[in-house]
């Protein structure tokens, strides 16, 4: 199985700081053979931002973006697992102290407010350890 989730893309812009990449992303129907007649092709353009590797880029040229798979997980972890987890606790514990199950909900969906603001405190820390390497594509 392939460790890695391979993304071709178009630089966008360039400076010391950051390469940004234009990637076209598809869902999985993409590749059907009825999505000229289907409705629910869904295709995005996104920007990636990816850390300089000494190499110099110019705006239009190919390259390659290489990722792992593991990411997905962890990216699914902390977005929807850990505070799925956290609301149903909190849930529990307020009913258990036989608040109105209004109240019970209210305080439980209010326990995502200081989570995500955490989550985006330590954005930096996230962005290093989801972080595409960059390669050019030679033709």
């Amino acid at each position: 199985m392939n460790e890695s989730i391979v993304h071709e893309g178009v630089i966008d812009s360039v400076s010391e700081k950051a390469v940004k990449v234009k990637i076209l992303q598809v869902s999985a129907c993409s590749g059907c053979h009825a999505k000229g007649v289907c409705t629910s092709v869904d295709q995005k353009e996104r920007i990636i931002e990816v850390q300089p590797d000494g190499n110099s880029y110019k705006l239009g040229e190919k390259v390659s973006l290489y990722g792992k798979r593991s990411w997905g997980l962890k990216a699914v972890f902390w977005a929807f697992f850990l505070p799925f987890v956290l609301i149903i606790a909190s849930l529990i514990l307020l009913s258990l102290l036989q608040l109105s199950e209004l109240i019970s909900g209210l305080f439980s969906l209010a326990v995502l407010i200081p989570y995500y603001i955490v989550l985006s405190l330590f954005k930096n820390q996230l962005k290093k350890s989801f972080s595409f390497t960059i390669n050019k594509i030679t033709n």
